[in-house]
C-alpha cells in the first residue's frame, strides 16, 4: 500500500541522514510513484523497464496476439531514436493492436516520461541504462538474492556480496599492478 511505501521510503531517508537521492529507479507502480513523489519530491524517478516488460504479457489481454504485441512494443521502445519517432510508433502500435481501451497501456503511456528512453536518457543514472536488451535484471546479486529473500537476509547477503566484490577488485588491482601486458605490435603508441 502507499502507506507501507511511505513508511519504507521515510525510514530509508532517515538512514541516509535526511539526504534524499537525486535519482531513483523503481518498479512500475502508481502507488510507488505516489510515495516516491511525496518523500523525494525533487528526485528524478524512473521506472525499471525490465519490470515493465515482465508485466507486458500479463496486460496484453488478447492471448493470441500477446507475443506479437510484446515484439512490437520492444521495437517501439528499442528502435525509436527521437521522441517524435516514439510518439508516432506508439500511436501506430495502439492502432494496430486496438489497445486504445487497454487501461494498462494507457496508464503506461501517460507515465512515459518515467520509462521511455528518449525521456529519461538525458539524466545521469549511475551507469544503468533506461533499457537493456536482456531477459533478466542486473546480475550483481545472481545466485545470492531471489524474489523470496527477506529484508534482513538481503542486507546480510548485500554486505557479504559487497565484501566479496571489493576483495576481488583489490586482488585484480594487485595482479594488474605486478603484471606486464604483452605488447602485440611493438610500436611506441601501444
Amino acid at each position: 500500500s502507499k502507506e507501507n511505501y511511505l513508511w519504507l521510503l521515510k525510514r530509508w531517508l532517515s538512514c541516509m541522514n535526511g539526504k534524499p537521492p537525486e535519482a531513483i529507479t523503481t518498479n512500475y507502480s502508481e502507488v510507488v510513484a505516489e510515495a516516491v513523489a511525496e518523500v523525494f519530491p525533487n528526485a528524478r524517478h524512473r521506472f525499471c523497464f525490465w519490470h515493465i516488460l515482465k508485466k507486458l504479457l500479463e496486460n496484453a489481454w488478447r492471448t493470441q496476439e500477446k507475443e506479437a504485441i510484446s515484439s512490437r512494443f520492444k521495437e517501439v521502445v528499442y528502435d525509436s531514436v527521437t521522441l517524435t519517432d516514439f510518439e508516432k510508433e506508439w500511436g501506430a502500435m495502439v492502432d494496430q493492436y486496438k489497445l486504445k481501451d487497454n487501461e494498462w497501456f494507457s496508464n503506461l503511456y501517460n507515465c512515459r516520461k518515467q520509462w521511455a528512453p528518449g525521456y529519461v536518457n538525458h539524466s545521469f543514472w549511475g551507469g544503468t541504462s533506461a533499457i537493456r536488451k536482456v531477459d533478466k535484471p542486473d546480475p550483481y546479486f545472481d545466485g545470492v538474492v531471489t524474489i523470496k529473500t527477506t529484508l534482513p537476509v538481503f542486507l546480510e547477503q548485500y554486505d557479504t556480496t559487497l565484501k566479496g566484490k571489493l576483495e576481488r577488485e583489490a586482488y585484480d588491482d594487485l595482479r594488474s599492478y605486478y603484471s606486464r601486458l604483452t605488447l602485440l605490435s611493438g610500436l611506441p603508441f601501444e
